[in-house]
C-alpha cells in the first residue's frame, strides 16, 4: 500500500476532484466511478456542502493550508472490500494525528485506474480549538503507517527500497572518501565559523558546495570535487544540520577567545617587586662582575694583538682565542631552547594580534545583532497580542457556528413536523414552490405505485412547463429535461405500456395526466415559440 500526501488552501477544488465533478472535456478523457465511502463530523452529503462546512471551521484559524489530501492506493490486482477501505482510512487518519472525533474527514473511492485507491480529505483545523494537524516528515510517517496497515489487514507488503549498483562502485566510494577527508581536515584545522568561510576553505582544496533550499529555507548541502559526481552531506558523514552545529561551536570558541584576549588587554600589568640581595648574593654578583671585567680585558688585549702582530702570527692567535673562548655545550643547548621559545612566543603574538584586529568588527556586529534582537522582540510582542485577539475572535465565531447549527437542526425538525401534519390533513392540491428537505433522510418515498406526493407533483409540473416554454421542438424539450443546470434534478421521459409518456426523476414518477396536463397541452407549449415566429410582429400587434 502506498500513501501520497499534499496540502492546499481550497476545499472546493480538492473535494471537487475527489467527487469527480469534472467538465465535459475532462469526462471525454476520464470516466471515473466514484463512491463516498465515509465522512466524519460533516452534515452535508454533497461535496459542495462538505467543502463549505470545512471552510467555515478553518476560517477562524491561522492555518494557511488547511486542506490535507492523501491518496491511499493498493497494489495492482489487490482488491479490498468497502469495509476494509473504511478501516484502512480510519487507521491512517488516527496514525497521522487526525483523530476522526476531532477533525472533519471525507473519504471517496475511485475506480478509474488499474489499482484500487481512495482519496482522504482532512481538515487540518481541529473542532476543539486545538493545534492544527502537523505536516512535518510526511513521507517517513506515510511509509510507517502504510506498513502497519498492511500487517493489520493482511495485505501484500511492498518490497524494501534498494540502492543503485552505482552507489557501491569503487570510483563512487573513492570520491566520497576523498571529500570526507578534506572536509574533516578543514573543520579540524581551519575551524570556519560560517558557511561562507567553509565554502571558501573548501574551494581552496578544489571542492565546491551546493545548498538545497525550499520555501522554508536551506535544508541540505552537497559537495563536488573537480568534475566528479556531487555527493550529499549525509553520504560523507556531515548533514547540513551537523555542519551548522559545528560552525556554531567554532564561532562560540572564537568568541570566547576574543573575550579572553579582551579581558587580558583590559587588565593592568602587575608590579613586580625585586628584593635587595643579601650578603651571599652580593658576593656572587661581585664575583661575576670581576669575571666579566677580566673577559673584557682579555678580549681587548686579543684585539690589540691581532691588529699589531704580523700576519703570520694571526693563525696561531686565532687558535689561542678559540681555546680561550670555547663555548660550553650546556650553554649551546640553553641557547637553542631560548630560540625555540622565542619563536613560539612570536607565533602566538602574531595570532593574538590577528585576532585582536578583528575585535572591533566583532563588537560592531554584536551591537547590530543586539539592535535586531530588540526589534524582533518588539515584533514578537505585537504578534502575541494579535494572536490573542484572533483567538478571542475564533471563539466568538465558534459559538455563533454552534448556534447556527442548533437553529438549523430546529428548522429541520419543524419542517418535518409541518410536512407530516400537512400530509395527515390532506389539503387541496395547489402549485407551490419546492421546499428542499433538511437532509436526504427526510425526502418522501414517491413512485407510481405508492401514490404521488403533492409537493413533488407541483414541482414537476412547474419544471416541465418551464422546459417546454424554452424549447422549440421535441428534441430540444428532451435535452432541456436532461440538463441538470435547468431542471435540477434531471427528468427522464419514457413511454409506458399504455402508450402514455411517464416523467420521472430520482424523487418520483407520474404520467402527464397525473401531473395535471391536458392532452396536447405540452405540445402546444413547445410549439408556441414557432407559432409566434410565423405570425410576425405586425400580426401579433
Amino acid at each position: 500500500m502506498i500513501a501520497k500526501t499534499t496540502t492546499g488552501r481550497s476545499f472546493d477544488s480538492a473535494l471537487g476532484y475527489g467527487a469527480a465533478d469534472l467538465t465535459v472535456q475532462q469526462r471525454q478523457h476520464k470516466q471515473p466511478k466514484v463512491a463516498l465511502l465515509d465522512s466524519y463530523n460533516l452534515i452535508s452529503y454533497s461535496w459542495q456542502g462538505m467543502a463549505a462546512e470545512m471552510a467555515a471551521v478553518a476560517q477562524g484559524s491561522r492555518c494557511t493550508t488547511p486542506v490535507w489530501h492523501t491518496s491511499l492506493s493498493a497494489q495492482p490486482g489487490e482488491q479490498l472490500s468497502a469495509d476494509q477501505w473504511r478501516a484502512a482510512a480510519r487507521q491512517y487518519c488516527t496514525a497521522m494525528g487526525a483523530d476522526p472525533a476531532q477533525h472533519q474527514v471525507a473519504i471517496f473511492q475511485h475506480h478509474d485506474t488499474a489499482h484500487a485507491h481512495v482519496h482522504i480529505y482532512i481538515n487540518r483545523v481541529r473542532l476543539d480549538d486545538g493545534p492544527a494537524l502537523d505536516t512535518s516528515h510526511n513521507y517517513a510517517r506515510n511509509v510507517k503507517t502504510t506498513r502497519q496497515i498492511e500487517q493489520d489487514l493482511a495485505l501484500r507488503a511492498l518490497p524494501e527500497q534498494r540502492t543503485s549498483l552505482r552507489d557501491h562502485s569503487g570510483q563512487t566510494q573513492a570520491n566520497r572518501a576523498a571529500i570526507a577527508a578534506v572536509l574533516t581536515q578543514v573543520l579540524a584545522t581551519q575551524k570556519p565559523t560560517s558557511l561562507a568561510e567553509l565554502t571558501a576553505d573548501l574551494t581552496g582544496q578544489g571542492i565546491t558546495t551546493q545548498l538545497a533550499t525550499n520555501s522554508q529555507g536551506i535544508y541540505g548541502i552537497s559537495f563536488r570535487q573537480g568534475n566528479g559526481q556531487p555527493v550529499k552531506g549525509s553520504a560523507v558523514g556531515y548533514k547540513y544540520r551537523q555542519l551548522v552545529t559545528q560552525l556554531e561551536a567554532n564561532r562560540a570558541e572564537y568568541q570566547a577567545e576574543i573575550e579572553r584576549l579582551k579581558h587580558e588587554l583590559e587588565q593592568k600589568p602587575a608590579v613586580v617587586e625585586i628584593p635587595e640581595p643579601d650578603a651571599g648574593q652580593q658576593a656572587e654578583i661581585n664575583r661575576l662582575r670581576h669575571e666579566r671585567d677580566e673577559a673584557y680585558a682579555k678580549r681587548n688585549a686579543m684585539q690589540e694583538a691581532l691588529l699589531n702582530h704580523r700576519p703570520k702570527t694571526i693563525i696561531h692567535e686565532v687558535e689561542i682565542i678559540k681555546e680561550v673562548i670555547q663555548s660550553d655545550p650546556a650553554d649551546q643547548t640553553q641557547i637553542e631552547q631560548l630560540k625555540q621559545q622565542l619563536q613560539r612566543t612570536y607565533q602566538a603574538y602574531v595570532q593574538q594580534k590577528e585576532k585582536a584586529e578583528k575585535l572591533p568588527d566583532l563588537v560592531d556586529t554584536l551591537v547590530d545583532l543586539r539592535q535586531q534582537y530588540d526589534g524582533l522582540a518588539a515584533q514578537l510582542g505585537q504578534l502575541q497580542l494579535a494572536l490573542e485577539q484572533e483567538r478571542l475572535r475564533y471563539r466568538e465565531m465558534s459559538e455563533k457556528w454552534a448556534a447556527h447549527i442548533e437553529k438549523y437542526s430546529g428548522l429541520v425538525d419543524r419542517y418535518n413536523a409541518l410536512k407530516e401534519s400537512r400530509q395527515a390533513q390532506a389539503p387541496t392540491p395547489s402549485i407551490s414552490p419546492v421546499v428542499a428537505p433538511a437532509s436526504p433522510a427526510s425526502r418522501p418515498d414517491v413512485d407510481g405505485s405508492k401514490g404521488v406526493d403533492k409537493d413533488w407533483v407541483a414541482s414537476m409540473r412547474y419544471r416541465l412547463r418551464l422546459a417546454a416554454q424554452e424549447s422549440g421542438n421535441w428534441a430540444q424539450f428532451t435535452s432541456q429535461l436532461q440538463s441538470a443546470s435547468q431542471t435540477k434534478p434531471p427528468i427522464t421521459r419514457r413511454k409506458g405500456t399504455d402508450g402514455q409518456f411517464i416523467y420521472s426523476d430520482k424523487n418520483g414518477q407520474a404520467t402527464a395526466a397525473e401531473l395535471g396536463f391536458k392532452r396536447g397541452e405540452l405540445r402546444q407549449l413547445i410549439e408556441a415559440p414557432i407559432q409566434r415566429k410565423k405570425e410576425g410582429p405586425s400580426q401579433r400587434q
